[in-house]
Order: structure tokens, then sequence, then C-alpha cells
């Protein structure tokens, strides 16, 4: 065992999962001996999956530590060749541009300082450090909770020297999931302290967004589909008994532009013939025929006739006789303007908002649907049900992602055990650090380790 590790703000346990299956040429390399939450069901849900661990169920400010130094000096004695990490993902919060525009805490933005009571009792050989980038802008706040911007960073720089005031040197680095194989492309701020004597080591990326092959090869990042469970295929956004609001039809509507158009909120449709029918406005347009079903939409049933598309078309019956195309559902982020991403890509940063994604399914063909553009339906609306007659599009299905989907997507094994409700769980997954990121920083750091042992004895 080369490292050993007190794992601080662990929530239920995504740095811990990480460590405890990292492996040095197949071995176990790392244990995580204690863990400190102030959550008492994050604790129960971390201590169900690492019951090894000594687990605190406190504020890390207000933590007794005379039984945490005892544990640790126990565990050294079992491994006295183990260096000892302390981890601690600070709270993020009100550093994070996910907050908005709101205000921030001044208090909360201040947990850092409190990690200096830990490095003194425990006098650990590296110190780990997870957070969101914006806390290297970490700074003075004015009378409204506002971040000052001509002090932004002041307080973060401060904070560096003091740990190193200890004996450590330092260098950080913004780690995006995705690159290491990762269902996420989660990107956070890592910074690490060793002591002088001690090597400093980020882990080589192992994926990139294309891939790539040459000097150096990269497997391409892990699209999320493969952790999406798409026989749930979720409920119609025109049956829901809660209708949805403005703001979320919204990012509909820019989804079907960016996912099923491509990109192109203009194009023309042509209804005819196989394979791609859809162009942009942009490209040259395709064949004109006699038939003259460019930009019509043709109704291929009864008395049916083709509709402009500046017109409402009629009832769009059970009778599947609009010319179809085909389109993959999307994820949909709901946090501020952001539409989401392809299940073709990493899924985008999971937060602890427990509606932070949702499943978009465009159904192309449908049993007992019936969309019409109606005078009550708002603007946002009828784009909507205009763009669904122009591309074949019957109904669009939405839901929320399932706790196990997000439990994959941030790296926890299907069977990782969460306690406390759906929004809890929900809560614990997206304030985790994700595991995959967390397995690669320590195993880098104990090959490493590795590497100078072999380096000592061949002296």
């Amino acid at each position: 065992m080369k490292l050993l590790y007190i794992d601080l703000f662990c929530g239920a346990g995504g740095t811990s999962t990480g460590v405890e299956t990292a492996k040095y040429e197949g071995d176990k390399c790392a244990k995580v001996i204690a863990c400190v939450n102030h959550d008492a069901n994050a604790i129960a849900s971390h201590s169900s999956n690492h019951p090894e661990a000594l687990h605190f169920t406190e504020d890390i400010r207000t933590l007794n530590l005379s039984r945490l130094i005892k544990h640790i000096k126990h565990e050294k004695s079992l491994y006295p060749d183990a260096y000892i990490v302390l981890w601690a993902s600070l709270e993020c919060t009100n550093f994070s541009k996910a907050k908005g525009g709101q205000p921030r805490d001044a208090d909360s933005r201040t947990l850092a300082e409190h990690l200096f009571r830990y490095i003194e009792a425990i006098n650990p050989d590296f110190i780990q450090i997870e957070n969101v980038e914006e806390f290297m802008s970490w700074g003075d706040l004015d009378e409204n909770g506002k971040p000052v911007s001509k002090y932004k960073g002041k307080d973060f720089i401060r904070w560096i020297k003091n740990v190193c005031k200890y004996g450590y040197h330092t260098d950080h680095r913004i780690l995006n999931s995705a690159d290491f194989g990762a269902y996420t492309s989660r990107k956070r701020l890592f910074i690490l302290f060793a002591k002088h004597d001690l090597p400093i080591v980020f882990p080589t990326p192992t994926h990139c967004k294309g891939g790539a092959v040459g000097m150096f090869n990269f497997k391409k990042w892990k699209p999320v589909k493969e952790v999406l469970d798409f026989t749930d295929e979720g409920e119609s956004i025109f049956t829901r008994k809660k209708p949805l609001v403005e703001a979320t039809l919204k990012r509909i509507y820019a989804g079907l532009i960016k996912f099923v158009a491509g990109g192109k909120e203009s194009f023309i449709s042509a209804y005819y013939g196989n394979g791609d029918n859809v162009h942009s406005i942009e490209d040259p347009s395709p064949t004109v025929t006699t038939k003259d079903r460019l930009a019509f939409v043709d109704m291929q049933y009864g008395n049916g006739i083709p509709t402009g598309i500046n017109q409402p078309a009629g009832t769009v019956t059970v009778n599947p006789k609009h010319h179809l195309v085909t389109c993959k559902p999307w994820v949909m982020n709901t946090n501020f303007n952001n539409i989401g991403s392809s299940i073709d890509s990493p899924a985008q940063t999971v937060t602890a908002n427990r509606k932070w994604h949702y499943l978009l399914n465009p159904q192309f063909q449908s049993k007992n649907i019936s969309i019409q553009i109606n005078d009550s339906d708002n603007d946002t609306m009828k784009k909507i049900k205009e763009f669904m007659i122009i591309y074949g599009i019957v109904d669009i299905k939405m839901r929320m992602l399932r706790i196990p989907e997000l439990k994959q997507i941030m790296g926890f094994p299907e069977d990782y055990v969460l306690v406390g409700t759906q929004a809890e769980q929900k809560k614990y997954i997206g304030n985790a650090v994700e595991v995959t990121i967390a397995r690669a920083i320590c195993e880098a750091l104990a090959e490493k380790l590795h590497e100078l042992q072999q380096e000592k004895i061949a002296i």
C-alpha cells in the first residue's frame, strides 16, 4: 500500500471510490482510512460502500482531531512505508459560475482556511485539492455579496502561499474528466501540494474529443449513450399534467435546431426520395423536381394537400404517412441557457440540482398522438410544432435522467449504494468528485513513487 488517504468533504464517496479502485501493476495501491462530512445520509452512503474507513459525521470546522490523529498513527503502523494524502474537495457553490449573479456567502468561501489545522495536526506528505476553476478568483466581496473585480484572485494567492509555508511546493491544472475515460466532460481545478522532497504528478490524458493517432494515441471521448436507458423514452411534452415553462420550451426548440437541423435555424426540407432529405439554406439546394416538393409538408393520406411551411399544417394523425427522418435523442441541460449535448459525447457537468439533465426523444412514429397548432399556443410552442411538421416529428418525449444513469455518468459502479430520498441521492451524485479522475490522480502518484523507489534501490 503506497498511499493512505484522508477524505475531507467526502460526500457519498466519489473521491474515495476512485482511490479504493486505484491500482498499480494490477495491485491495489491506495486506501481511504478516514473521511469527514457534515451530512448524515452522505456519510451513511459512504459507509455502506467503504465500511473500513473511519467516518466522522461532522463539520470540518468543529471536528475534534484527536481521534483522527490516533487512527492515522495506527494505520501508519500497519503500512509504515505508505505516504499520507490529505484530500479536500473544498466548498465550491459560492465560487462556481453556476451560482450565476446571486450573492456569495462570504463565510462558506473561507472553508479553505480551516484546512490549516488539519495540516498542522496530520503533517501529510501530500495535499490534493479539488474545486471549480473559479476558486482561483477568490477575493473580496462587496456589501451585496458580489465579487470585487479588482481583488480577483487575491485571497487565492494568499491561501496558496500560506499552505506552502508548511513546507510544500505546489502546482495546479484544470482537468477534464472526459480526457481520462469518464462519461462526463466535467472540468475541475486540481491543486497538488507535496513536501519539498516529494514529486507533484498529474495524470496523462488517455482520451480526447475526436480521438487521435500519431506520436500520442488517444481514444475518443466516451459517448454518454453507453450508460443511458433508451427503453425509458419519457413522457410527451404535450400531455404533461404541468405544462413546461417557457424557458424549458426555448431550450427544447434550441435543441431541435442544434441536434435535428444540424445547427441551422433556416432550412429547406424535401419530401421525396430516400436518405438525408433536410438541407441548410446555406448549402446548395437539392435537385428541384417537377413535383415541386421543396418547402412543403406533404400529407400523404385521404384528401390531404401539401401545406406551406408558413402555414399551420393540418392535424398530424396516427396514420404515419408523413415523410419521416431519423434523429438521435439528446441530453438537455437546464442550467442557464445551456441546451445540452449529444448522446455521442460525454455528458456535461452533473450538478447537485436534481433537475440538471433531461433526455429528449423526438418521436418519428407514434400511436395515439395528434399535434395541432392552436391559437392558445405561445410563440415558442408554435415554433416547436412548425419544426415538427417540417421534419415529420409527431411527438417529443422528455424525462429526467435516472439515478442509475447519473451514477454511471459520474463513474460510480451500478451497485453503488446511496442512502436518502431521490432528491438527496441526486444531490450526492452531483456534488461528488468524478470517480475516474480521482482514480487517475491517485494512480499517477503511485506510479511515480514506485519509479523513485526503484531508482533509489538501483543506486
